[in-house]
């Protein structure tokens, strides 16, 4: 690279990927560990010392980040949403199911939250016991009572429909 060097790129990236430094200068070394590579294999090497660097990127455990996700969505049990000039604190328990309404959702509780947002960009927040059965509905699953050919009935007797693009992950669900 003629402009930039290889650390120098590095130290610009906010997420860096899995990096072998392979040079005959090992005065870089240290700088490329501050950087968290994954190894630093210095000219000459032999195939040996370079499959065992490979090795080490190959074989990393799953990232720290997958974890953290899954312990957020077991430590967060509601979401606020703004209703006119309101915000309200809404548990997920307590959502029977969310029906898309153009650039707006309504989310069925005990009463409905009419709220200005995707039904994509709401079901992101949601955790994994919600299911998307239509591109206009997604349920808790809890809630489901019965699958009546292409419709779902709720523990509320709310009967709505399943697409036929959904039909296989709802099923799968069960």
């Amino acid at each position: 690279m003629s402009k930039l060097s290889g650390l120098s790129l590095l130290k610009t990236m906010q997420q860096k990927p899995a990096v072998i430094i392979t040079t005959a200068y090992p005065e870089y070394a240290i700088e490329g560990f501050e950087l968290a590579v994954t190894d630093y294999v210095l000219k000459p090497f032999s195939l040996e010392r370079f499959m065992q660097a490979v090795n080490k990127v190959t074989q990393k455990p799953e990232p720290v980040v997958l974890h953290a996700i899954e312990v957020k969505e077991q430590a967060v049990s509601s979401v606020f949403v703004k209703s006119d000039k309101k915000i309200i604190k809404i548990n997920f328990d307590d959502i029977h199911y969310v029906e898309a309404y153009g650039n707006y959702i309504k989310i069925y509780t005990d009463q409905m939250v009419l709220t200005q947002q995707t039904l994509s960009d709401f079901l992101e927040k949601l955790p994994s016991n919600f299911l998307r059965i239509h591109k206009s509905f997604v349920i808790n699953f809890k809630e489901l009572k019965l699958i009546d050919g292409n419709e779902i009935v709720l523990e509320n007797e709310v009967k709505l429909p399943i697409g036929k693009s959904y039909k296989k992950a709802v099923l799968d669900r069960i």
